[in-house]
């Protein structure tokens, strides 16, 4: 009997097996044995390969069956090749692709490798890249990295990139390339099908976040097979637990060691946040990190469930909430009502019915706006708990009589033009404190990023394509007073139109508290002119310093007596100012630090030296002098507490002292 004879007796052997395993019917046995005889017979390595190792055919014919893949050449799913002494079963990317089809969970897939030529615009996870190159280049530059986008069944895109240092370090733990390294091996998979090992790679990590349908195992089964069996050795996640992501499932993987180690300490220090301010402080300190989407799925799975769990409701609540506040807002703004309004319906959502009712009439309003008040507000009892919570919270500085008519205009009290203040070169001071109680620090930003869009808009339309005289925007205190959340694009792209920015605070602490580390050190990095003044405790803040100032380079000259006597010339490189000479930088005195240039350590004067002080703490002194008499003309809180209780017995709303002793 001839080899052939041989491995196609081996092949038939298994056709009860394959039809009782099989996990697609339309696999059919006789097709894929001539598949797969055809494959052994046009390589004379691969047959004498299977002769030496009959039982690896069995097994590669049984997992085809298994998984429900095809060896039919135009479907280019998968192949049967040699590799370590043995006949395996390699499965394409295609055909991973092919088998998440096949599952119902999504339309189609699409993997594409990027070169550096290339033009790749990512438009965000749930778009559709944007990937421009000449397929018919001899050189499309060096591989940058690959791409992986499918079409869910309810029409979303889902996409998922990965730089090619990424897929490298996957790679080099993989056992193929470990056994080819050490030279146990003279051929690897990956040099051979470099290109579609890395787009499997891809795939592999990608398909963790697509959704999953009735089949779903036939690709689990089949990446497990490629990790276990075929020396990729990517180590498939323990699905046993569906819907519990877990630390293991290749989003820290994927992320590069430096930003492993930064999102562990953000964990830490949102176990800390949560433990003592809770889910909304934690939330805040999230999304105040500006994290791309896979950060942020590889930080989830760092946080205990209970933490998750209640920023998931945290979130939803903040989701549900805003579109309260825009449908009740929407309908005031439709019938002319004010903020006295909106807050009665506030203080008592489930039984106000005006603004639904406006939302579903008044023919202006905006589109099934009246459903989604509706639905937040009447949804799940706990869920609609949550959202009448947060929406009362986040309206809760409106609820002080004093604080609400400062803010609201009256009839002898008229609303600010912003706009028109601008335009004639005024200044606007916004003033506040925070206050642990009722904060004004949310309404201050959203004050402040009016007027900002208020500058930007006039800017746009300006005949000269930029404000003229430029409109400055200094924010003392920055991080007590109004964190903008777009303080980082409006530095980067409104300077050009005559819109600066000057921000003080008085601790990298403080700033990376409010907005993030990341975020803390964009800022800075935007920010042309640094100025840095003596005192500071944070030793790795004055270090950090140091090293941007660099060092000089000091000769020395020394003489040397005796035999081998002479001059001696040396060089050492030393600090400009060390991090304690940061700190011991005297008062009045600043080190600046301007885009390029040379660092200045600067002598300052303060505005209330000189006759021009004088006057200026003269006037303080005056207005200081005007507010006190207001004060004292002012109703005490003692005085409002006993006419309060005298209205209240009056009106049989408490009870004598003698009553409630007896």
């Amino acid at each position: 009997m001839n080899a052939l004879d041989t491995i196609k007796g081996d092949v038939y052997s298994v056709a009860t097996t394959f039809a009782t395993v099989c996990s697609d019917k339309s696999l059919n046995f006789e097709a894929e044995a001539g598949f797969a005889l055809q494959t052994l017979m046009g390589n004379d390595y691969a047959m004498k390969v299977a002769m030496s190792n009959r039982q690896s055919v069995i097994n590669a014919v049984t997992n085809i069956a298994a998984i429900g893949i095809s060896l039919n050449p135009a479907k280019k799913q998968a192949y049967l090749v040699p590799r370590d002494g043995r006949i395996c079963l390699d499965i394409s990317y295609m055909g991973l692709m092919d088998l998440a089809m096949q599952s119902g969970s999504i339309l189609w897939a699409q993997c594409a490798l990027v070169h550096e030529a290339d033009e790749f615009t990512l438009n965000g996870l749930d778009k559709q890249p944007q990937h421009k190159f000449n397929p018919f280049a001899k050189d499309r530059g060096a591989l940058v990295g690959v791409y992986c986008v499918i079409k869910t069944m309810q029409g979303d895109y889902l996409t998922h990139t990965m730089p090619i240092a990424d897929v490298y370090a996957i790679r080099d733990k993989s056992q193929a390339w470990v056994a080819y390294s050490s030279k146990k091996t003279r051929s690897c998979i990956w040099l051979d099908h470099a290109g579609e090992m890395v787009k499997k790679t891809c795939i592999k990590q990608a398909y963790k976040y697509w959704p999953k349908g009735e089949q779903s195992g036939r690709l689990e089964g089949a990446i497990h097979y490629m990790n276990e069996q075929a020396g990729e050795g990517i180590q498939r996640e323990d699905r046993n637990d569906v819907g519990v992501i877990k630390a293991t499932d290749g989003a820290m993987e994927s992320q590069s060691i430096e930003v492993q180690n930064y999102l562990r300490e953000l964990a830490a220090d949102l176990g800390i946040i949560f433990a003592m301010d809770g889910a909304s402080a934690a939330l805040d300190r999230i999304k105040g990190e500006n994290l791309e989407n896979e950060q942020t799925v590889a930080l989830w799975t760092l946080l205990p469930s209970d933490m998750r769990s209640a920023l998931k409701k945290e979130k939803q609540a903040r989701d549900e909430a805003a579109k309260v506040l825009q449908g009740y807002f929407h309908a005031a703004a439709l019938t002319g009502r004010s903020l006295e309004h909106v807050l009665a319906w506030v203080a008592k959502p489930l039984a106000a019915t005006d603004p639904t009712e406006i939302l579903r009439e008044h023919p202006h309003a905006a589109t099934f706006w009246d459903g989604l008040l509706y639905g937040a507000l009447h949804g799940d009892d706990r869920t609609a708990g949550n959202t009448i919570t947060t929406v009362q919270q986040a309206l809760s500085l409106f609820f002080q009589e004093d604080i609400r008519r400062r803010c609201v205009p009256g009839p002898h009290r008229a609303a600010t033009n912003i706009a028109h203040v601008i335009s004639q070169g005024g200044t606007i001071y916004l003033l506040g404190r925070e206050d642990p109680y009722a904060s004004a620090s949310p309404l201050m930003t959203a004050f402040a990023e009016h007027v900002l869009d208020t500058a930007l808009q006039a800017a746009n339309t300006s005949p000269w394509g930029r404000l003229c005289p430029p409109f400055h925007a200094i924010l003392d205190e920055l991080p007590s007073t109004a964190p903008l959340p777009t303080l980082r694009t409006r530095m980067a792209n409104e300077r050009a139109l005559g819109i600066s920015f000057m921000w003080a605070a008085q601790a990298w602490p403080q700033l990376a508290a409010i907005f993030g580390e990341q975020e803390a050190r964009t800022l800075v990095g935007l920010t042309n002119n640094l100025i840095v003044f003596g005192g500071s405790k944070d030793v790795a803040f004055n270090q950090e310093i140091s090293d941007l100032l660099g060092a000089v380079r000091v000769s020395r000259v020394g003489w040397q007596t005796g035999q081998m006597g002479g001059r001696q010339v040396t060089a050492d490189d030393i600090p400009i100012l060390t991090a304690a000479e940061v700190r011991q930088l005297k008062e009045r005195h600043a080190l600046v630090l301007s885009e390029n240039g040379a660092p200045v350590i600067a002598r300052l004067h303060r505005c209330i030296d000189g006759k021009a002080g004088q006057r200026l703490l003269a006037d303080q002194a005056r207005v200081r002098n005007a507010v006190g008499v207001d004060r004292h003309r002012a109703v005490s809180a003692e005085v409002r507490a006993a006419a309060a209780l005298v209205e209240a017995r009056r009106r049989g709303l408490t009870r004598d002292h003698e009553d409630i002793q007896s």
